[in-house]
């Protein structure tokens, strides 16, 4: 495994290791945030023997996945190939040779996060903080208080969400959230902007045409790493989509549906048809699962959602016939005869049938396992005002979720 460091890789190294305490790289997909972070926290445990280092996210399944199973096996292996680290799977903590530990955290277990608030740190990085809300940035960073030959610092990375976000008003216009007063140390709070376009000789060669495929607001965010502004009357918040993202799909789904907003014609012109996949779980939440959104004719739609029917082990299909009619139905039995499929035919307008679906946004009761920056960008974009095209994508998810809801669910919001 080869890592070629790029001049953007350097600066943000530097700046790491410069003066300032708390730091926060943001920037597109795959720049390269956490490998140098993750990095730079190596570097400073072996600098100074004994030290302690933390690293955490909102859940702490998510940090193991994330960190100790992708970025630092793979950074360890690229950067410090004779350095014999020992992990610790009972407390999730790395040992170095010389006695330093680098532990790994989540917020979302009291325990651990009661043993990590009473330990003192050298560094504490707080990996995605696009999903924290600020006043945990404030508890940890009382816990930065080691006292060691290092400078403690507050290390952070993200894609970057709106700019209602903590961490636009923190690190671009230096206010803090919680008092709206000017911060007191600005220049302790400093960042640096990490896009793939400067890491592209470590990544695949067709990642870059996946990021230009993007719509517009996606492609900000995703390639040109920039926060987004709000859209007025969009029914959803990037922020609230990210604070509970998932990054596995839960064992205990008791149902998945797959769902089809149809397109009724075919060619480079023609609608988008939507197609996705979404669960429900034994505790009441729901789980975005797919999004297979795109050009097909009819038998191509009805192939891909047939497929992905026995990729995820559906119970039924949920299809809109406004305009299709009896054809989606046909269309499906003709590849599948035995296919359960219910079909809606759409009375409310858009917005007034999404609006349930984003009160349980709202109330953290709907995850996306993953990136879905298509149908994220519909649902953060659209606001039913005459133009707009129709956001397929956001069709289908809000089909598959009224079909997963339960009696009691449906009688409070529809009546």
């Amino acid at each position: 495994m080869n890592w070629t460091k790029t001049p953007t890789q350097v600066e943000a190294i530097k700046l790491l290791g410069s003066a300032a305490r708390r730091i926060l790289l943001s920037g597109g997909s795959r720049s390269g945030k956490t490998f140098i972070i993750c990095y730079a926290i190596f570097v400073r445990a072996l600098k100074e023997p004994g030290s302690l280092h933390c690293m955490g996210r909102l859940r702490f399944n998510h940090a193991v996945a994330a960190l100790v199973y992708q970025t630092i096996p793979k950074m360890l292996k690229v950067c410090f190939p004779e350095l014999v680290v020992t992990l610790n799977k009972q407390d999730w903590f790395y040992e170095l040779p010389n006695k330093s530990q680098i532990w790994i955290f989540g917020f979302d277990q009291k325990e651990r996060i009661e043993k990590i608030l009473g330990t003192e740190w050298s560094t504490i990085y707080l990996n995605e903080c696009s999903m924290l809300e600020f006043s945990l940035v404030s508890l940890v960073l009382t816990r930065l208080a080691a006292k060691t030959g290092l400078k403690n610092k507050l290390y952070l990375d993200q894609n970057p969400p709106s700019k209602s976000h903590w961490t636009y008003k923190v690190f671009i216009q230096h206010w803090n959230p919680e008092n709206n007063i000017p911060l007191i140390d600005p220049d302790n709070w400093v960042t640096m902007l990490m896009n793939p376009a400067d890491n592209l000789v470590n990544l695949d060669e067709d990642f870059e045409a996946t990021l230009l495929s993007l719509p517009e607001r996606a492609r900000k965010r995703f390639m040109l790493g920039e926060y987004a502004d709000e859209i007025v009357g969009a029914l959803w918040k990037q922020d609230n989509i990210d604070k509970y993202r998932e990054i596995e799909v839960p064992s205990d789904l008791v149902r998945v549906v797959i769902a089809i907003d149809p397109a009724t014609t075919h060619g480079p012109d023609a609608d988008d048809t939507g197609i996705g996949a979404a669960g429900k779980s034994s505790t009441g939440h729901y789980y975005i699962l797919d999004d297979w959104t795109g050009k097909y004719s009819p038998n191509g739609w009805a192939s891909k959602a047939i497929t992905l029917h026995y990729k995820r082990g559906s119970d039924c299909m949920v299809a809109e016939i406004n305009q299709g009619g009896e054809m989606v139905a046909n269309t499906i039995h003709t590849i599948e005869p035995d296919m359960n499929i219910k079909t809606v035919h759409a009375k409310r307008g858009k917005i007034l049938r999404a609006e349930p679906i984003a009160g349980l946004y709202e109330q953290g009761k709907i995850h996306h396992v993953g990136m879905f920056p298509m149908l994220e960008d519909q649902m953060t974009h659209y606001t039913g005002e005459p133009g707009q095209k129709s956001p397929n994508n956001l069709d289908w998810m809000v089909y598959a979720i009224t079909e997963l809801m339960s009696v009691e669910e449906k009688s409070f919001w529809f009546g």
